[in-house]
């Protein structure tokens, strides 16, 4: 325990030269300097070890001994930590990376959101805020079945939503709700009509009066069936038109493309840098001094819920354009 105690305090082995280091080490023992592992070296010539703070009041005692003082090593804690520069700055991140660790692992600092298709996810993102539930919101605070209760009641285009919380991460899972149709009054009576111009593969009448024929070539607004019906023993009827009808169609579809491609060359040279990223945000950006470059996350060397310490590989590389012919 005395050594463990002695490392973490820190210590000074020193050598003490001169005609009279007996007297020297009389001295520090009458000013109950505590002095050990004594031994003699050489002729008139002392090792021993001493604490730092003893060591701070010998230049007297050296002086009154006519010997001279000279520091063999520093052991210890001490001075690993005294020969970190801005001590105090670097103990203050410290504390303030701790504070920052013990107030994000009760929170939730990433949301991630699955089965959006018409939806953004800041549409959605947006949505969970109205219901009370947002990035570093308290897992306490997080009653899901609450918050996913109010969302179901407040949303009526998502049909479905799950909520999971594992760590300090959300997984939400939601389900797009299918437009619900135009519904039309069956006692209205109606016409069908075309919506495109194509050619009628099929055509199966349920009621009304059938104009169009299968084969036929029809236009964007022609009369495919009529809901005036007349027959030598029915007066004219006015019916609500349905029919199944399958029309092919055709769309024009173009596009310009250059005409040249660009072709990218590693050249074998690479550079790496260190990319920090807090949250959402780039704190340090990877940087390098290629002028064209591809990139990769080579290595990852911290990841937090909150900070993540990457190496960015870039490799350089030589751009060309190459024309291409018209056939091609």
């Amino acid at each position: 325990m005395q050594e463990l105690f002695k490392f973490f305090k820190g210590y000074v082995i020193i050598k003490v030269t001169g005609n009279f280091p007996e007297k020297f080490l009389n001295l520090a023992a009458s000013r109950n300097i505590y002095i050990w592992d004594v031994h003699k070296a050489g002729e008139n010539v002392y090792i021993m070890k001493m604490s730092v703070k003893a060591f701070l009041g010998l230049k007297k005692i050296a002086y009154l001994s006519n010997c001279r003082v000279s520091v063999i090593a520093k052991k210890g804690i001490y001075f690993k930590i005294k020969g970190i520069k801005n001590l105090y700055a670097v103990l203050t991140g410290i504390i303030i990376f701790v504070l920052i660790v013990v107030f994000s692992s009760g929170r939730i600092t990433d949301i991630y959101i699955e089965g959006n298709e018409t939806l953004t996810y800041s549409e959605v993102e947006q949505k969970l805020k109205q219901v009370g539930f947002r990035r570093w919101m308290s897992k306490r605070d997080a009653d899901v079945s609450e918050i996913v209760k109010k969302f179901r009641i407040e949303n009526d285009d998502i049909s479905y939503i799950a909520i999971n919380l594992h760590g300090t991460k959300a997984y939400v899972q939601i389900a797009e709700a299918t437009p619900k149709p135009e519904i039309v009054d069956p006692n209205i009576p109606c016409n069908i009509v075309s919506d495109v111009d194509g050619v009628i593969e099929t055509i199966r009448v349920k009621t009304g009066f059938q104009v169009a024929k299968e084969g036929e070539t029809v236009c964007k607004g022609q009369l495919l069936v009529s809901g005036i019906t007349d027959s030598r023993f029915v007066t004219v009827r006015y019916v609500n038109s349905d029919a199944e009808i399958v029309i092919r169609t055709w769309r024009d579809f173009s596009r310009e493309f250059p005409l040249n491609r660009e072709v990218r060359t590693k050249t074998g040279n690479t550079s790496d840098s260190l990319e920090i990223i807090a949250g959402s945000k780039i704190i340090k950006k990877a940087k390098t001094d290629f002028k064209d470059y591809s990139t990769t996350v080579y290595k990852t060397i911290f990841k937090f819920p909150f900070l993540e310490i990457n190496k960015v590989l870039f490799s350089e590389e030589i751009v060309k354009y190459e024309e291409l012919s018209l056939e091609g």
